[in-house]
């Protein structure tokens, strides 16, 4: 019928009265493109899975080296007991050696007692050896 009421001003629209008050709003918003995003989205991904398997890399060899370091002192170690125990043997012939000459004359308590010390020494010197092999 080409009534209409405005609620706005409260008033009833006939006819050409419409045009004169009439208002309106439109307003749109488009995304043309959005693929530059999601590239760049993707590229730092692949960039941080790389990162990452560089930094497995890096464990890897700091764990090889590490172990390296481990097997290296452990045989530095067992070399020292075993010479440790040649010391000690060595030591052990120069005691018995030095008792049978005091016990003839030859030699004196101070040189008896000075190689006691010594096989006391190397013995000492092959349990500390084995205990550094053990806790390493």
């Amino acid at each position: 019928m080409g009534m209409v009421f405005d609620q706005i001003s409260g008033k009833l629209i006939t006819g050409n009265q419409w045009s004169n008050y009439a208002t309106g709003n439109l307003g749109t918003s488009v995304i043309l493109y959005q693929g530059g995003q999601k590239q760049n989205g993707i590229k730092i991904e692949q960039l941080k899975l790389e990162l990452a398997a560089l930094d497995n890399k890096r464990l890897m060899r700091e764990l090889e080296l590490q172990l390296l370091a481990i097997f290296i002192q452990v045989l530095v170690n067992h070399d020292l007991w075993e010479a440790g125990k040649s010391q000690l043997k060595f030591s052990e012939q120069q005691l018995q050696q030095e008792k049978t000459l005091m016990d003839v004359g030859k030699r004196t308590l101070i040189d008896y007692s000075q190689a006691k010390a010594k096989y006391a020494n190397d013995k000492l010197n092959v349990v500390t050896a084995k205990m550094h092999s053990i806790f390493l």
